[in-house]
Parts: structure tokens; C-alpha cells; sequence
């Protein structure tokens, strides 16, 4: 039975932008990626180290623009093309700012199989609250439900889905460690979600 609906985390989720973003941070200065990727692991916001690295919001939707170097885990597109022919609505909730998540998403051109779109914003608690699971669902027009998943790699991600009355699918390939409690499924690569 296909799912009802699928929101998915980006970060560990459908890529795995930290090699890259430290690229683009350390400018090409090696010991400048080296902290920029160790900030990244260690969970520093990642405006905040484009900040830091005088990377402005233009500049940045520049370079995701002319990016050649950036990737989603194998199997991303031919598994959203899949989901989207199939009509499984489809939504994205990520802690990162619009400003950072839009154009990355634009660069793997992968924006246009999103009917939902929640990025970090000051005017709503970022996960594990649940209210930006419940905004996509709103969007989404779909109710809360165990055929309802959200698919994350972070233990914020299972909370947030709980909270939220929605099954938890772990990332398992990507930056969380630890299997989250309230995980109905691990998933081994990002082409599972077809059998959620």
C-alpha cells in the first residue's frame, strides 16, 4: 500500500551537502573547509558559517546556481519521479532557512516534486516541534496518519514526527548514528521510501 503522503528532511536526508557547503564556506582555503565541516557536524547552523564567511544570500544563490559539484544521495531523482508519477503528495521540512534550502534545491533541479515546501522560520518553532510537519500536512491538504511518514536521518526528525501523529522513517545512510526511538522503519537508501 503506498503511503498517503511523504515529507521529507533534505540534510541527510536527500543529500549530503556538508563536503560541499564546507567548500563553499573555506573558499578554497583548506583549513577553512577543514572547520567549516567540523562546525557543520558539531550542528552550527549553517547561515551562520555562510554568515561568518561573508557568503551573502545573492552570492549564494549564485553559486548553487553555477554548481557542477553537488549531488543527492543515488536513487533521489528516479525515486521522486516514481512518487510524483504515482501521485503520492510529497512536502519537504527542513531546519534550514529558505534562503539556503530553496536554491540548493533548485540546483538539483528537484524543487518542482515538492507540493510542500517548510524551511526554517523565526515566526514558527523549527523541529522537534512538530508545527512544521503539521504546515507541510496543511499545505499538503492531508490529515495526520501512520500512512502519513516523514522521512528524517536526525532524532528530531522522530520526534517531531511523533508529535505531529505521523510514522517515522529513519534516514539510517544518513548523519544520525543512533536508531531513533519511535522508528517504524530504517531505511538503508533513500529508493526505500517507494516500499513505505
Amino acid at each position: 500500500m503506498a503511503p498517503r503522503a511523504l515529507v521529507l528532511d533534505l540534510d541527510g536526508t536527500v543529500w549530503d551537502s556538508y563536503p560541499w557547503l564546507a567548500r563553499v564556506v573555506g573558499g578554497g582555503r583548506g583549513n577553512a573547509e577543514r572547520e567549516a565541516l567540523a562546525g557543520l557536524r558539531d550542528s552550527v547552523p549553517v547561515a551562520r558559517l555562510l554568515d561568518r564567511a561573508g557568503v551573502t544570500r545573492s552570492r549564494f544563490r549564485r553559486i548553487c546556481a553555477e554548481a557542477q559539484d553537488f549531488e543527492p544521495y543515488p536513487g533521489v531523482r528516479e525515486t521522486l519521479a516514481a512518487l510524483h508519477r504515482s501521485g503520492v503528495p510529497l512536502g519537504v521540512v527542513t531546519n534550514l532557512p529558505d534562503w539556503v534550502a530553496a536554491p540548493m534545491l533548485d540546483c538539483l533541479d528537484l524543487r518542482s516534486y515538492f507540493d510542500s515546501f517548510v524551511p526554517f522560520s523565526r515566526n514558527r518553532p523549527a523541529k522537534p516541534h512538530p508545527a512544521p510537519i503539521e504546515a507541510s500536512l496543511a499545505e499538503l491538504d492531508v490529515q495526520a496518519g501512520p500512512r502519513v511518514w516523514y522521512v528524517g536521518d536526525a532524532e528530531s526528525d522522530a520526534e517531531a514526527a511523533d508529535r505531529a501523529g505521523v510514522s517515522f522513517a529513519w534516514a539510517s545512510y544518513g548523519y544520525g548514528a543512533l536508531l531513533p526511538k519511535d522508528c517504524a522503519v530504517a531505511l538503508s537508501a533513500f529508493p526505500e521510501v517507494l516500499d513505505l
